[in-house]
């Protein structure tokens, strides 16, 4: 039997959780009683790839009092609890891909970018690191340049950054980023793209003219949307995973 491909799904927010934004993703199954069609593409892509959707609970500052710091080491621990229980679930451990939006790309960019920043009393054995990252207008850039530096004490503000962590040997990347994005800034997702790409990663920017903060959530979390730019980076998607041999 074939194996699935995990896709570990990180919801954006540090400060509280919703997976609401994702639930699009995540419900285009073969229930008829979803309110996604089966023409739908993101069904399409679940058929064609036999992807296991994993979303992640991770702590949050208004539920748990706690850091960015934390919600990075919880989404490093998705990914190695997966790994761990790989054949438990029938999935492929060498085909884990981490995707997010917003702060929830961060956390997502973070596991495969951020080197240390584990949970205490992991097994170091088991990596904490995807074999490719799909993120929707992440967080790259955690100081006065970017998004979030209030978040962190002033020393701080580079220690799960992104942008200022890139190195030679980080997975296969893809970003979806608005060009007229107010809350993140598109120029991170440009000079992240840069950096990576000066580094010898594989890192694709796929700009959305004119488009704002979240431009990418479908019908079902934002009503007034369409899902031409929710359908457009499915299908840049798989282009990427079946690029990067993840699926065929």
């Amino acid at each position: 039997m074939a194996k699935h491909l995990p896709h570990i799904i990180l919801p954006g927010f540090w400060a509280e959780f919703s997976f609401l934004s994702f639930r699009q993703i995540l419900e285009a199954s073969e229930n008829q009683k979803t309110p996604f069609p089966k023409s739908s593409l993101q069904y399409r892509l679940r058929l064609r790839t036999r992807q296991l959707r994993v979303v992640i609970d991770y702590r949050v500052k208004s539920r748990n009092k706690t850091t960015p710091f934390e919600c990075v080491k919880d989404g490093k621990s998705a990914i190695r609890w997966v790994r761990e229980h790989a054949a438990e679930f029938g999935v492929d451990s060498n085909r884990i891909v981490a995707s997010g939006g917003s702060a929830g790309g961060h956390v997502a960019a973070c596991t495969g970018v951020i080197e240390g920043v584990e949970e205490a009393g992991e097994s170091a054995s088991i990596s904490s690191v995807p074999n490719a990252m799909i993120l929707f207008n992440p967080v790259l850039d955690t100081t006065s340049k970017g998004y979030g530096a209030k978040n962190f004490k002033p020393e701080q503000q580079t220690d799960i950054s992104p942008c200022h962590h890139v190195r030679k040997g980080i997975v296969p990347t893809i970003i979806f980023h608005g060009t007229a994005d107010k809350t993140v800034p598109f120029e991170n997702a440009e000079r992240f793209t840069r950096l990576m790409q000066e580094a010898g990663n594989q890192c694709v920017l796929v700009p959305f003219e004119g488009k704002d903060h979240g431009f990418f959530n479908g019908s079902f979390f934002r009503k007034g949307n369409h899902d031409a730019d929710f359908d457009l980076t499915m299908n840049h998607s798989i282009d990427f995973l079946k690029a990067n041999r993840i699926i065929q």
